[in-house]
């Protein structure tokens, strides 16, 4: 009770409630409808703000299931497609002095005009990892990444911790260089020498952009001497 809602470029489409096709359900409190949302159905509530789309879209053509769809953070998204009427149809002014993300759930930048919903159609990712992995030797640790593109990456580092939740240190002297592109990716590797038997440590791979920030992506693990029971 007394709850104020606040909505924006968001899609609230191909759900249910009660059933039924119903996608946005009042029941009490304040909304305000700042625009450019997607609202199929809506019971208690009429979205007419500027931008609005409301009622069945046969152009919705959003994803039916949950996907990484080449996230750097690990949030799924559902993946707009070709013709979406989401597409180029949000605003960039504040939601109630909140600014718009220059981003998508993904990490993604803005592919012109920002689409409604969390995802950015042929928004480009500054990597699209398609593996992290590693891989314990007899003595030595094998670290392997695999990407499918990079944009503005100048390379990468691996941190390592005793601990998935402890202090991480950088493991890699110096900057691997990055050799994908907007439209290719690479394979890489880096190898970790300095382990003990029985021992099991946990590694980060983080992607250092052009202007020096960090993204960091896993953790994995492997130990040397390790035996996994079945």
């Amino acid at each position: 009770s007394g709850t104020t809602l606040y909505i924006k470029n968001t899609i609230l489409g191909n759900n249910t409630g009660n059933g039924t096709a119903n996608d946005f359900d009042f029941y009490d409190g304040t909304v305000n409808d700042n625009g450019y949302n997607i609202v199929e159905f809506s019971t208690g509530h009429t979205f007419s703000g500027s931008g609005d789309i409301t009622g069945s879209q046969a152009n919705l053509n959003l994803a039916s299931s949950l996907a990484s769809n080449g996230t750097t953070n690990g949030t799924p998204t559902l993946a707009l497609s070709t013709g979406s009427v989401a597409i180029d149809a949000a605003n960039n002014t504040a939601n109630n002095g909140v600014a718009i993300p220059t981003t998508d759930q993904r990490d993604a930048s803005r592919d012109g005009t920002t689409d409604i919903g969390s995802y950015e159609f042929n928004g480009a990712l500054s990597i699209e990892l398609v593996s992290f992995t590693a891989t314990a030797l007899k003595d030595a640790i094998l670290l392997e990444w695999v990407t499918a593109s990079e944009i503005d990456t100048a390379g990468y580092e691996i941190w390592r911790s005793d601990g998935k939740s402890g202090q991480y240190k950088r493991m890699t002297k110096e900057l691997i260089p990055a050799e994908g592109g907007i439209a290719w990716g690479a394979e890489y590797e880096a190898l970790d020498s300095r382990v003990h038997l029985g021992r099991i440590y946990f590694y980060l791979l983080a992607e250092v952009s052009d202007d020096g920030g960090r993204t960091f992506h896993g953790p994995v693990s492997a130990g040397v001497g390790i035996v996994h029971l079945p």
